[in-house]
């Protein structure tokens, strides 16, 4: 067992935190000393305790009201069942992907008379969300991705009960999973794009070969068996982002302009309606029109694919049933923990719209780079 000496001074501060409150029987609601008084009275830095109440917020036990106070949010306990259900949403997803989890995370919720808490997680606090989860056992979905640090694996194992992925496969089964069928979405566009004539279909996503996602290269693998003998690795296009270029509409605007000379295809292929908003804005720039000269697809039927000008052929990832399943799952788990349920996999939609067309016979327009 861990010698309390041996803890981080703000955990030792922390769980201070934790018996004072517990103690002193306050009720949800009450207001709490301020950390300038509890530092006093533990005498500590009160940039320890700011510490300590970051993690006591995290852990939804307390909240801050700007200008007023610090305040008891709900009592400390370990009981599942006495924590609403924390949905964490990945902020490397894109906003729209962002607003629909947001969404049907919301309408699962109340779907399952289950209080919900939104959380938005970046690789800077992702590891206190999930100790913090086991902690309290707070039952927790993860929006778009799995937690990816190098404890994770470790963590998990303790309480894999506790967790659901939504949109994203974690290696070796670390925590259970919801994914939509993304075989079925990549088989039906190519077949779409295929029985209007076309064999070089290029593949813009932002996963790449070695992306930690299993989902992203189980797309890839897809595209390539589908592809079948007009197969061709060049056809590739793995779209970045940075600092500079922070969003996938701008990066994927940029790729495609700066590589339209070299492009061998008549239709693409996105993994993304934001990546294929970028590729569009780029090839129409560059004199070409779709569907006449270049056919084009994407997967999420968010508005950039509905009110695109054609509207786009789409793939909807079906989050509403994935939110649906994921609260399913999590509650089958958490009544079940020897016999935990994997992975479920929910059917994607295909939405038919005015973006794929026959391939020319010769690119009619003169490409303008």
């Amino acid at each position: 067992m861990e010698h309390l000496s041996e803890k981080p001074k703000h955990q030792q501060v922390y769980e201070q935190l934790v018996k004072i409150i517990d103690d002193r029987k306050y009720q949800i609601g009450d207001k709490l000393p301020s950390e300038r008084d509890f530092a006093l009275e533990l005498n500590v830095n009160v940039l320890t305790v700011r510490r300590a109440f970051r993690d006591l917020i995290a852990a939804d036990f307390v909240v801050k009201k700007v200008g007023s106070g610090t305040y008891l949010n709900r009592t400390f306990t370990a009981d599942w069942q006495d924590h609403a259900v924390n949905l964490v949403i990945d902020t490397h997803c894109t906003a729209a992907v962002m607003h629909l989890f947001e969404k049907y995370g919301k309408l699962a919720s109340e779907n399952h008379g289950k209080e919900y808490r939104l959380i938005f997680s970046s690789d800077s606090n992702i590891r206190e969300i999930v100790r913090t989860a086991i902690q309290y056992s707070q039952p927790t979905i993860f929006c778009g991705s799995y937690p990816f640090y190098k404890d994770f694996p470790e963590d998990a194992a303790s309480m894999p009960s506790l967790f659901v992925a939504v949109g994203a496969l974690p290696e070796n089964n670390s925590i259970p999973a919801v994914i939509s069928n993304d075989y079925e979405s990549i088989n039906s566009l190519m077949d779409l794009m295929h029985s209007a004539g076309h064999t070089k279909i290029a593949f813009f996503t932002s996963s790449g070969k070695s992306s930690a996602n299993l989902v992203g290269r189980q797309q890839l693998m897809a595209w390539q068996e589908k592809s079948g003998v007009y197969y061709d690795p060049i056809r590739f296009h793995y779209i970045t982002t940075d600092a500079q270029m922070h969003d996938q509409i701008s990066a994927a605007y940029s790729y495609t302009k700066e590589n339209i000379p070299y492009f061998d295809f008549t239709a693409a292929l996105c993994m993304t309606d934001e990546i294929m908003f970028g590729v569009s804005a780029a090839l129409r720039e560059a004199g070409l029109e779709i569907p006449e000269d270049i056919s084009i697809a994407s997967v999420g039927n968010t508005n950039l694919s509905r009110f695109s000008n054609p509207p786009v052929t789409s793939v909807d990832m079906n989050i509403k049933s994935m939110m649906n399943e994921a609260f399913k799952l999590l509650f089958f788990n958490l009544g079940n923990t020897d016999n935990i349920e994997m992975k479920r996999i929910t059917e994607p939609i295909i939405i038919e719209r005015n973006s794929i067309n026959s391939p020319p016979l010769a690119i009619k327009k003169t490409v303008n780079v």
